[in-house]
């Protein structure tokens, strides 16, 4: 394999497959049993049933909301991660932009772990010129919370894609290399 040939990372479909199918219906249906069931709860201090009832919607919502683009990575028949000798296209964030960020906006590249998941963290230039290149307002403030966290507004889950964190680095170090031997 050359680093001038395209290299397409799917996504790891068991691992999707098992958050869809076990860890969504779970907190969907713990969001409804608070939602419908509001049991009276003691934490150190008493919850009313309209807070757990709140809580439950909020909790319902918002993991349905996840099950939409975790759905559509499922279904998707492209990459998850595509590097070319250019530069890479990250399809495998919950809010998949398909934006390119090329080899010559890349500063360095990292590997990291946020609550027991693999990130590759991948550092800019100008953080800010990727943030505008975003298509719509939504993405762009995610991606500037995710700057103001990380640094960087690039950061690839290595835990969707079917590869390791380390042989990701290598390919990605690899091609950001053969981009810097070219002048």
């Amino acid at each position: 394999m050359t680093v001038s040939a395209p290299l397409e990372i799917p996504f790891n479909r068991r691992h999707l497959f098992f958050v869809f199918v076990v860890v969504v219906p779970i907190f969907l249906g713990m969001g409804a049993w608070f939602a419908l069931f509001p049991p009276a709860v003691q934490f150190p201090f008493p919850l009313q049933p309209g807070m757990v009832r709140a809580l439950g919607i909020v909790t319902f919502v918002f993991f349905g909301l996840c099950a939409v683009p975790l759905f559509r990575q499922l279904r998707s028949k492209g990459p998850g991660l595509l590097l070319t000798a250019e530069g890479f296209t990250d399809y495998s964030t919950n809010l998949p932009t398909g934006l390119f960020v090329s080899w010559a906006e890349v500063a360095a590249i990292e590997t990291s772990e946020v609550a027991r998941q693999p990130l590759l963290t991948v550092f800019v230039h100008d953080p800010a010129a990727v943030i505008a290149r975003h298509p719509n307002a939504l993405r762009r403030r995610m991606t500037a919370i995710g700057t103001d966290t990380y640094g960087t507004p690039v950061q690839i889950s290595v835990g969707s894609l079917y590869c390791t964190p380390t042989s990701l680095q290598a390919a990605m170090q690899a091609r950001l290399a053969a981009w810097q031997a070219r002048g």
